[in-house]
């Protein structure tokens, strides 16, 4: 059996979480022995404690783990998700004698059945793919690659593009769409009409979306995390002080989660005196769509589109609908342009597991 080797799926530099989790594969019998952990059989989850080594000290510390031996050659390792705890993990690794692989090593090792390791990245991304409008252009990477390679063509040109390969990643990994506004102006019934489905409770009163809601929406072939956020107002609330403080918590991390959004819609209707004065805290790149919603009821001035889902007719008198909106959310999530240029895309830049 080959030499035991190592590699992190998700946590450690740069990721934030609980759980880390390492990839073992190999001589696991070996590897496990080495580090002092007790053996796990072949199907068994145990929870095992697991050695930490400073850069140049000696292992003085443990750490309480999940392993979960899946085959013969094949263990996940579940730490703590801590940066401090991976490194330790894997400098114990290393002073045991476990090799280190890259990522793309690594999904190598699982697809077996692929000609190269272009492939090997395009089926561990294809797997992990939350957009059905990824699956063609994933699927063509690697003749893309092959030929870039085969005419030299400059395979660092608009397959290092950071734009493009940002926008593209979020086929990958679903993009954040954040809807803020005034209470009561129809943002949760948008949500419901995207989904399909009651995702968000609807009612005519300030304050029905006491916290943000979200859903995964396929827009037209790329899915998106669609969050709906309370009213932003002076947050006064109608039941007294308790009421009131609960709802300011709420659209405290309202604020907060629009200021991670790839895409901010700031919606308002004809009753709430057009669209809000001031858009939230926004990073940087964030896309900006203002939305007029209820547009049966009457239109707002300024807005992108003027959206009503009270049924086709109205949609229809009102403005661009939902049609309209959703070709704007999808254009700014991921550009046309990037999607039918028919150059390499390097995909495996996309980082693991969710944001």
């Amino acid at each position: 059996m080959e030499q035991a080797w190592s590699w992190v799926s998700a946590g450690g530099a740069g990721a934030s979480g609980a759980i880390a989790c390492v990839e073992l594969g190999g001589d696991l019998d070996a590897a496990l022995a080495a580090l002092g952990v007790a053996a796990v059989g072949v199907g068994q989850v145990r929870q095992r404690s697991v050695p930490l080594r400073g850069s140049t000290e000696a292992a003085s510390v443990k750490d309480d783990a999940v392993v979960a031996r899946w085959t013969v050659d094949r263990a996940t390792v579940m730490t703590h998700g801590g940066r401090a705890v991976v490194e330790g993990f894997m400098n114990a690794l290393a002073a045991a004698g476990v090799g280190h692989r890259a990522e793309s090593s690594a999904e190598a090792a699982e697809y077996t059945e692929a000609t190269d390791e272009v492939e090997a990245r395009m089926l561990d991304a294809l797997a992990r793919s939350q957009s059905p409008a990824a699956v063609d252009l994933l699927l063509d990477q690697p003749r893309r690659w092959r030929a870039a390679s085969a005419g030299g063509g400059d395979e660092t040109g608009m397959a290092d593009d950071a734009h493009r390969c940002g926008a593209l990643g979020r086929l990958i990994e679903p993009a954040l769409v954040v809807a803020v506004g005034p209470p009561n102006i129809g943002k949760s019934s948008l949500l419901n009409a995207l989904a399909g489905r009651g995702v968000a409770v609807v009612a005519d009163e300030p304050g029905t979306t006491r916290d943000h809601i979200g859903a995964l929406i396929d827009l037209a072939g790329v899915v998106v995390r669609w969050v709906d956020t309370p009213g932003l107002d002076d947050a006064k609330g109608g039941g007294g002080r308790e009421d009131a403080d609960i709802q300011r918590e709420a659209q405290r991390l309202a604020r907060a989660v629009a200021a991670r959004a790839d895409v901010l819609l700031v919606c308002s209707d004809a009753s709430a005196g057009g669209a809000l004065a001031a858009v939230p805290a926004v990073a940087e790149g964030c896309v900006v769509v203002r939305v007029g919603l209820r547009s049966d009821l009457g239109l707002v001035a300024g807005v992108s589109v003027s959206v009503s889902v009270r049924g086709t007719e109205a949609a229809g008198a009102g403005g661009d609908g939902l049609e309209r909106l959703v070709e704007l959310v999808r254009e700014a999530v991921v550009p046309r342009r990037y999607l039918e240029d028919g150059g390499p895309w390097r995909f495996w830049a996309t980082g693991r597991s969710g944001s």
